[in-house]
């Protein structure tokens, strides 16, 4: 977490900020196909694409925990879940260290990641036969991670 946040008003040091502050740009800044809704300010939720594209994480405002379920929110991130779900694309919501996976047809609360855990995310058969994506936090060395198709990841980072 930033030291430097004030509480519910913003970085208390924005004018001396660190450059990697200064070089950060969220999700919302960088793709003009965002509405103005997604404005963190207003969503109280701030983007981030990290591991090459294969992940895309909305941190949330620890005061306003239930902000990415209201819409336009969660249904995009719905959208976004099902569009990518082929190349394991990773939907994550971050509220303080805890994490949430959103997949196309649930979403998974894994709670807090450690350091050495990672996301995997790996194809099952459901009980009518058919393949979803179910993800898990694992340790390297976890084989049911190793065994399955999983793509797995590092732990989201924590800004």
């Amino acid at each position: 977490m930033v030291r430097s946040l004030r509480n519910r008003t913003g970085c208390n040091i924005y004018d001396s900020r660190p450059a990697g502050c200064r070089k950060f740009l969220c999700t919302f800044l960088m793709d003009d196909r965002l509405p103005e809704d997604w404005r963190p300010s207003k969503s109280k939720i701030v983007l981030v694409i990290e591991n090459d594209g294969y992940r895309r994480v909305a941190h949330v405002d620890p005061d306003r925990p239930a902000a990415w379920r209201a819409e336009p929110y969660y249904s995009t991130l719905k959208a976004w879940a099902t569009a990518g779900a082929s190349s394991h694309l990773q939907i994550l919501v971050c509220i303080g260290r805890r994490t949430i996976v959103v997949l196309p047809h649930k979403d998974v609360d894994l709670g807090i990641i450690a350091e050495d855990e990672r996301i995997v995310t790996r194809e099952v058969r459901n009980a009518f036969g058919q393949i979803e994506l179910d993800v898990l936090k694992a340790k390297p060395d976890d084989p049911s991670a190793a065994a399955s198709d999983a793509r797995a990841d590092r732990s989201p980072s924590s800004e």
